[in-house]
Order: structure tokens, then C-alpha cells, then sequence
């Protein structure tokens, strides 16, 4: 019965609140937005992906944006950018907040805005253009992603080399000076997962010929355990058709991703032997016994941001955040990004050898650099976003106080190490 309330609550939250509703989940890929989800299923993604959302009051009359422009776009673009609607007449203090000037939404009864990445602020459209100008415009929002160009030898060489660990995708235009926007958004939705190259037109064919790849063949490859410039261990896929279908190759690429990680302290090899490292594909890790060297202590760069989880942020059995907490948190990393941060928390009740060493306070974060000299800097007010931004800057600044730890802490968490498995 209480997962049954758990899963009814959680559809009430995305459904919609009346039979007359404009978004229909069970039909339309558009999300329709309220209070209550708009940052767990929107603007948490901005730093990766742009959107838009249709401000509306009477559904009735904004069906045909949303059957001839909002909809489409949202199965044409998957993956790349988000789209949502906003029922004003329901939650009209949602749109207060989110549209500068309500005059239009009242003149009009909607509204269409389109929001970059961040910090880029959304912008409300004076008129609505055609699909295809509607849909070029979002897609140069779409932010540059980091990616290898493959010019010379020398540059494929050294580009499978570093990170060994980590898998190495690469695509081959060879009418192409610069990749497409998929490539850049396929880069921000894999992340450190992956590494991603690209052969264009300026590049020495003797790279595509090495790889295995028919010169003049539009083709996605990933190289998987060996670091040569060689065909050994590449997988490929020629692109055939255009336009090119995101989600497919996407797909195809999550395949040769899912037991990858960059900067971890153990060296993660692919297949069914490997052990289960669900923390690598969580969005708000615990760190654990287990975890530890994954998430913070085993990482060769950045930092690591710890949430030192008191009762009070817990659920009923101990073991886990309490859904309030994961939202706030989540809404915290999706804003930061800056410098390169990897989120996790710990249940300060249990790891007190943990929390002792670095004096956290319940409901603290704590910055740690665990690389060259172990050291750590709390902050015990991460009550808000801006708070972290400024303690950030603090330490990228040469400013932050890092406070030297001896050694790593004992962690006393339940699941065992992976070489224990």
C-alpha cells in the first residue's frame, strides 16, 4: 500500500490537474509544467540543454501550437532540448515569476519563451515564426560542448591515450569543418561518461584509414579499451540518413558508456564481471564505504562537493534523503558549475568518523581536494544557491580556507568494496 501512495503521488505531480488539460504525459513528449515539477523536470537541465515553454490561459485556443509547433518540436529535438507548458489560469503565479512582462500573455492569452543555456536569461518571443525558423533558432542555443578535433596524427594519438578508462567517440565528416549541434548536445547529455572527437575536413585521412573508417562515409565510431590509433576495439555506425536521428545514435552510443566514469581511482573495465557501481549513474550519490574513491577520494581532478545529511534530512528508514532534501540538492547542483564539482552526500549519523574529522555540521557541505594534499573547507549555510556560489569563488579565488586532512576517513557504510564483491 505505501508503494502504491508513493507511485500516486508521484504521477499527481506531472499529470494533469483536470480532464481539460492541454498536455496529455500518456500522449504528448511535451512536459506539462507546474510548481511542483518545474525544476525536477526543466530548469535543472539548463546548464546542458536549451527549451522553451508555452505560457498559456485557455487551452483551446493554443491547441494548434501545440499540435503544430510545440509537439513536433519536442519529438524532433529529444535529447536536445526541452519543452514544456504552463497552464496560467492554474498556476498563475508560476507565470508571474517566470514572464517579465504579463501584458502579453493577457493581450494574446499565451506566451512562447525560449530559454538558453545557462546564464543566459530566457527571453518571451514577440511572434511565433515558422516551425523550422522556431526550430533553427533553439537549436544555436544549444551551449558548445568540449570535444577533440582530430587535425594530425599526433593530435588521435594523444586523444587515445588520455583517460584511458574512458571510452573515446568519435565522428568522421569529411565535408565538415566543425560537428553539427547533435554532437555537442550528445557530448553534454554523456558527460564525463564518454570523450568526443571529431574528424572533419581539415583532418589527415590517415586518421579515418588507422580507425578502420571508408573515407568520404559519414560514420559515429567509438574505441573502447585499446589507446592506439588503431581499428582493435572500435565500433562503428554509418550515418545514412539525414536527418540525423539523435535519439538512435544516442542509443547506440549509452551501449559503450554505462560502465565508464572520468577521474575515478579504479580502473572500471567493461563486461558482465565488472562490479555494479550504481553511484555512477546517479544523480545524488550517497558516499559510502564503497563509493568513496569513485565519487571524491580516488578523483585525479576537481573537487568534491559533500552534503552532510543530519535526521532531519533523512526519510523514515535512515537509509536514505528525504524527497525534499533531493530536490533542494539537486536544484543546487544543477545551478553550479563552477569549478568542475562532483555531488555527492553522506549520512552523518552513521559515518560520524567521517563527519568528525571534518567537523561537519548537520545540513553543511563540505569542499574537498582530494588530490596532491588532502584538504577540505566547510561551509555550514548552503541554505541557498548564491551561498555556494560565493564560497566557490572564494576558493577559485586563492581565498578559500582548506584545512589540511591527515588521511583519508574510515567509512563504516554497509555495501562492501568492489574488489570484496
Amino acid at each position: 500500500m505505501r508503494v502504491l501512495a508513493v507511485l500516486t503521488a508521484g504521477l499527481l505531480a506531472v499529470l494533469p490537474e483536470c480532464s481539460g488539460a492541454l498536455v496529455d504525459p500518456l500522449r504528448n513528449e511535451v512536459i506539462a509544467l507546474n510548481p511542483r515539477n518545474i525544476m525536477d523536470s526543466f530548469k535543472q537541465y539548463r546548464d546542458r540543454f536549451p527549451g522553451g515553454i508555452l505560457f498559456y490561459k485557455d487551452p483551446a485556443k493554443v491547441e494548434d501550437i501545440l499540435t503544430d509547433y510545440w509537439e513536433p518540436l519536442s519529438q524532433e529535438l529529444k535529447g536536445i532540448a526541452r519543452f514544456g507548458a504552463v497552464d496560467c489560469t492554474a498556476h498563475s503565479s508560476l507565470c508571474e515569476h517566470e514572464l517579465e512582462d504579463m501584458g502579453q500573455l493577457d493581450a494574446s492569452g499565451y506566451v512562447v519563451s525560449l530559454y538558453p543555456s545557462l546564464p543566459r536569461p530566457p527571453r518571451a518571443l514577440d511572434k511565433l515564426p515558422t516551425k523550422e525558423k522556431l526550430k533553427s533558432r533553439i537549436l544555436k542555443l544549444v551551449p558548445q560542448a568540449k570535444y577533440t578535433n582530430l587535425v594530425t596524427l599526433d593530435d588521435a594519438s594523444n586523444y587515445f591515450k588520455v583517460d584511458a578508462n574512458i571510452p573515446k567517440a568519435v565522428l568522421y565528416l569529411s565535408d565538415k569543418e566543425e560537428p553539427p549541434t547533435f554532437w555537442h548536445a550528445l557530448a553534454h547529455t554523456f558527460g564525463d561518461r564518454m570523450a568526443f572527437s571529431f574528424i572533419g575536413k581539415n583532418g589527415d585521412k590517415t586518421i579515418a584509414q588507422k580507425l578502420g573508417l571508408s573515407l568520404g562515409t559519414p560514420t559515429v565510431a567509438v574505441k573502447t579499451k585499446d589507446t592506439r590509433l588503431s581499428s582493435r576495439s572500435v565500433e562503428q555506425k554509418i550515418l545514412k540518413k539525414r536527418p540525423i536521428n539523435f535519439q538512435e545514435i544516442q542509443d547506440w552510443l549509452n551501449v559503450h558508456s554505462e560502465t565508464f566514469a572520468r577521474g575515478g581511482g579504479v580502473d572500471l573495465k567493461v563486461g558482465a564481471s565488472s562490479p555494479d557501481r550504481p553511484w555512477l549513474r546517479e544523480e545524488l550519490p550517497q558516499l559510502t564505504k564503497a563509493s568513496h574513491k569513485d565519487l571524491c577520494f580516488g578523483l585525479r581532478e576537481g573537487f568534491c562537493a559533500v552534503y552532510s545529511a543530519g535526521p532531519d534530512d533523512l526519510n523514515e528508514t535512515g537509509e536514505d534523503l528525504r524527497d525534499s532534501v533531493k530536490d533542494r540538492l539537486t536544484v543546487i547542483k544543477a545551478e553550479v558549475k563552477r569549478p568542475v564539482l562532483k555531488f555527492s552526500w553522506v549520512n552523518a549519523e552513521k559515518e560520524k568518523e567521517v563527519a568528525g574529522s571534518m567537523k561537519l555540521a548537520n545540513g553543511s557541505f563540505v569542499i574537498i581536494n582530494p588530490h596532491k594534499r588532502l584538504r577540505y573547507s566547510t561551509l555550514e549555510d548552503a541554505s541557498t544557491v548564491q551561498h555556494l556560489f560565493a564560497f566557490i569563488d572564494k576558493i577559485k579565488s586563492g581565498d578559500g580556507k582548506f584545512v589540511p586532512l591527515k588521511q583519508v576517513p574510515t567509512f563504516v557504510g554497509k555495501q562492501k568494496q568492489p574488489d570484496e564483491l
